[in-house]
């Protein structure tokens, strides 16, 4: 996926390195990282070795980024409208990526240069328009019947409001189902930088 998003953006120097990073953690079976330092709370703890800002700038640089926030916030305004206390955003432990969950499933989450985004297995039209664009779907959840959709940054906007509508529906799914497996590790500064940031876009 990194390949076609270069063909399409060869001058984008952050994918470059994220493609190089991800060709050497295949052929070394290392894991691959962002580039963004450990900071705090720990030399490189996965769950606390990292400064806000600098994970969350560093996991959504390059186009795309204003979508991805705009669908963070979404997210996290709605899970939390759902249940707050079955809401989270977290580090993920391997790859110096972030993600905002509510429930059981997988919410929103960075991966290169694509968001993943969980979607009720019902909402084909919009998967299709994804595909389209370049999305890839994985397998249906076990627990709730929803999938992740990975599209590629620079084609959010333009699929945005029909995401955040099926990302709702997403979310009373899974916050019904059960807690998030780490709700533990729910980092209350990642939070409050998505949400001031997405309320500047939104404003």
């Amino acid at each position: 996926m990194l390949e076609v998003d270069l063909r399409v953006h060869p001058d984008d120097r952050i994918m470059a390195k994220r493609l190089a990073q991800a060709r050497t953690a295949l052929r070394t079976g290392a894991t691959p990282t962002s580039g963004c330092k450990a900071t705090g709370g720990g030399s490189g703890d996965p769950w606390t070795g990292f400064e806000a800002t600098e994970l969350v700038e560093n996991s959504l640089a390059g186009p795309g980024r204003d979508a991805a926030m705009r669908m963070y916030g979404a997210s996290l305004r709605m899970s939390e409208s759902i249940d707050a206390e079955r809401t989270a955003v977290t580090p993920v432990k391997t790859g110096r990526r972030f993600r905002v969950i509510g429930g059981i499933f997988t919410g929103v989450a960075p991966w290169y240069g694509m968001l993943s985004v969980a979607v009720p297995v019902g909402a084909k039209q919009l998967m299709a328009r994804a595909v389209a664009a370049g999305a890839l779907t994985g397998d249906p959840a076990n627990a709730v019947p929803c999938v992740e959709l990975l599209i590629p940054r620079p084609a959010l906007a333009p699929l945005l409001d029909e995401l955040i509508v099926a990302h709702c529906e997403h979310l009373k799914l899974s916050v019904e189902y059960a807690p998030p497996t780490h709700l533990n590790k729910h980092h209350a500064g990642l939070r409050r930088y998505l949400l001031d940031q997405s309320e500047l876009l939104d404003g």
